[in-house]
């Protein structure tokens, strides 16, 4: 079994200590790399090509937030959680924004940042109770904006059965499994699905869909 490739972000030294620590006895994980600031962290995505980034927001220079910008931008494949202190909406919103599949809280028990880890590698999104809340919330937000229902005649059946199961929160193997595809397949047609909606990830593609009404049945 392939292990999960992880890269730590974060400026202090004694919290990637601990976070290699909990990382090192788990048997389907490996820690590939360690960056204490963006420009390392944009470095160090690009040569070492990691499955999941841990991803501090408050860095020296530039933040997490833009890292995971740029990071994202360039390695669509690249899974992002972020490790924050801070979960205010503005904070998370911005996350979610650059491109972040998770949402872990540095107050949190390892084994939450374990499963986190694990859930965002098999295609899903994982976030804190707390911050999830606000996520829920931005989509009805969203969902309460100008409808554009033109985007509906873009997208195919099997689309509109991708966005339902990306909203029922599914990881890309359990889609696989529901719609008798291959994970690769999977893979391919949310990537054709994400360039159709002009987004970079699941939580975009799920908020555009609610906010056009392709959703308004919920999932």
């Amino acid at each position: 079994m392939d292990k999960i490739r992880v890269l730590i972000v974060d400026d202090h030294a004694m919290f990637r200590d601990g976070v290699r620590a909990i990382l090192e006895p788990q048997d389907d994980m490996a820690l590939v790399g360690e960056a204490n600031d963006a420009e390392s962290a944009i470095r160090l995505a690009a040569d070492l090509r990691p499955d999941v980034i841990l991803m501090d927001l408050q860095l020296p220079g530039r933040s997490g937030v833009e890292a995971t910008r740029d990071i994202r931008a360039s390695q669509p494949c690249v899974k992002v959680v972020a490790l924050s202190m801070y979960h205010d909406a503005g904070t998370v919103d911005a996350m979610v924004q650059a491109g972040a599949q998770g949402y872990v809280l540095k107050e949190g028990r390892a084994a939450e940042l374990m499963a986190a880890i694990r859930v965002v590698a098999g295609g899903g999104a994982a976030f804190h109770p707390s911050v999830a809340a606000q996520v829920l919330e931005r989509y009805r937000q969203m969902a309460g904006v100008d409808v554009q229902p033109q985007i509906t005649g873009e997208l195919s059946g099997r689309d509109l059965d991708l966005l339902r199961l990306l909203a029922a929160g599914e990881s890309n193997r359990d889609i696989a499994g529901r719609l008798h595809l291959s994970s690769q397949t999977v893979k391919n047609l949310l990537s054709a699905l994400y360039a159709k909606l002009d987004v970079r990830g699941r939580t975009e593609a799920v908020a555009v869909a609610l906010r056009t009404g392709v959703l308004r049945g919920g999932p």
